[in-house]
């Protein structure tokens, strides 16, 4: 059994359940119909036809096969910009147009 700390969280780098979520049979029953569906050779040429439609221009393909290659990019709030525009609803004229000395 894996030790807890003191707040009763798992330790660094040990997990509560260490074998994972067992499958359940109608996924691996899914699974099993989709590989006979879908052979590898056929995945394989898939991708090889995303690659050259990537290579050529395709937006959708460069976007797929981008986002399952690298991921998806994290995407950051810029807390500034937030500011900026609470500032303008609350005055109803934009920031820009503000002088530091009116605030």
């Amino acid at each position: 059994m894996v030790e807890r700390n003191g707040n009763g969280q798992f330790e660094k780098g040990h997990s509560g359940n260490p074998n994972g979520r067992p499958r359940l049979d109608a996924e691996q029953k899914y699974l099993k119909t989709l590989r006979k569906a879908l052979p590898q050779k056929d995945v394989r040429a898939i991708i090889k036809k995303l690659i050259v439609k990537a290579k050529a221009g395709n937006i959708q393909a460069i976007k797929l096969l981008l986002e399952y290659a690298i991921g998806k990019p994290t995407q950051y709030v810029n807390a500034d910009i937030i500011t900026q525009v609470v500032e303008f609803v609350d005055t109803s004229e934009p920031p820009s147009s503000r002088t530091p000395e009116a605030t």
